[in-house]
């Protein structure tokens, strides 16, 4: 390794990397030059040296990490979902490959990185916690990169993330619709409900109505249902139902968090439907609880029409636009379930369960509509349990107690 001046005046170091290749670059000025030889040296002695020619875009080895998640197996043992794939696809192809795409990994710095970051917020409309989401996907590529050598430092891995506040929503926000703040308009009050179930078709359109809306299931949850997870008293809640196969077998997925796998009570009324639906329900061999004709999982719009098709019906005779159905979603029919037993009562922490939320907070937040503002009279027993009352019934200020223990004392 050595380095020369050149007639031009710049400074070019001589090197051979971990194969025995030559390689000559050169520096502005003589410091430069021994800096990258210094550098080219260690890297070289680590056998990390990866000549630029070599060193691919951001674009290519964004490709080729997404392409080795579509056949690797994800942390829970199987393939990853269709969903999670998609989700990255869209951060590679929207944000990532659009304004890094051509750039060699060597020239990725932290800074630029941060100044990416900072566009994808303004010119998407996105929140804090989508851009942080892309940056994670980023830097999980720029890791796997990492461990093949081909770079050695991850600039992505110390980019600062976006602060973001509790309630922040961007205009193309990648979020769960159950993580909004549901209104008395997102939900059937119980007399809608009944006249819901009333009119929908007796068989699959009224006991899966049913189901969801004593459930408070996820459209997933609930088309993943299987004979063999109804109790008694109780239906487990445990897969999930993604509309997705792999060598045309279905393929179920564990629930979303290890909260939401549960156990709901079963109402009597849900019980009588089940029983009856039973009796007619054509055979699975996955044993599924609401099959297609053919045994296979139920494609979700066909739920979506059983609803559409009760809240027609319901609404043939009824005149009055303000006393019709509103046309909601199944969705809508788990919101529903979680208001009213928060406005009957119900405590929340309990509610939190059925529904399979993380923390009771979660709850609180999206249905803080429904909570009762109820007055108790927890003041007046906080005031008494300062002021003790006398045999009389009547509270003691501090002098009268001292003015009745003198008395006590001098007899």
């Amino acid at each position: 390794m050595a380095i020369k001046k050149l007639s031009s005046g710049r400074y070019q170091i001589d090197f051979r990397d971990q194969q025995g290749v030559r390689h000559r670059e050169s520096f502005p000025t003589k410091k430069e030059a021994q800096a990258g030889l210094d550098g080219k040296r260690t890297a070289v002695r680590n056998r990390e040296y990866v000549a630029p020619a070599k060193i691919p875009t951001v674009k290519e080895v964004a490709m080729t990490w997404l392409d080795g998640k579509k056949v690797s197996e994800s942390k829970h043992g199987g393939p990853v979902k269709n969903s999670t794939i998609n989700h990255w696809q869209n951060h590679i192809d929207t944000y990532i490959v659009p304004t890094l795409g051509d750039h060699r990994l060597d020239v990725v710095d932290t800074a630029l990185v941060e100044k990416k970051r900072d566009e994808w917020k303004a010119l998407g409309g996105l929140s804090g916690k989508t851009v942080n989401k892309i940056l994670t996907t980023l830097d999980s590529i720029f890791q796997k990169q990492l461990a093949l050598r081909t770079i050695r430092f991850n600039p992505v891995s110390v980019a600062e993330r976006m602060a973001r506040g509790s309630n922040e929503v961007g205009m193309n926000d990648e979020m769960d619709i159950g993580a909004m703040e549901v209104r008395p308009e997102d939900v059937y009050s119980p007399d809608q409900l009944l006249r819901l179930f009333q009119a929908a078709e007796p068989g699959f359109d009224r006991t899966i109505l049913t189901m969801f809306a004593m459930t408070g299931a996820r459209h997933g949850e609930g088309l993943a249902l299987m004979w063999r997870d109804q109790g008694e008293d109780e239906i487990l809640i445990r897969r999930n139902w993604a509309d997705e196969y792999r060598d045309d077998e279905p393929v179920f997925w564990i629930p979303k968090s290890k909260h939401s796998i549960r156990r709901i009570p079963k109402p009597a009324e849900l019980s009588l439907e089940l029983k009856k639906w039973k009796l007619q329900c054509p055979p699975s061999k996955y044993d599924l609880m609401f099959p297609q004709a053919n045994g296979r999982p139920q494609n979700r719009k066909t739920a979506w029409r059983a609803l559409d098709r009760a809240v027609k019906k319901a609404n043939e005779n009824v005149k009055q636009e303000s006393q019709k159905l509103p046309r909601l979603t199944i969705h809508s029919l788990r919101h529903s379930f979680a208001s009213i037993h928060l406005m009957q009562g119900t405590p929340a922490p309990e509610v939190s369960a059925m529904l399979g939320h993380a923390s009771v907070d979660i709850t609180l937040k999206i249905y803080a509509h429904f909570i009762p503002k109820m007055r108790s009279d927890s003041t007046a027993r906080f005031a008494a349990s300062i002021f003790k009352p006398n045999q009389d019934g009547h509270f003691l200020d501090t002098s009268e107690k001292e003015s009745h223990e003198e008395k006590a004392v001098n007899g």
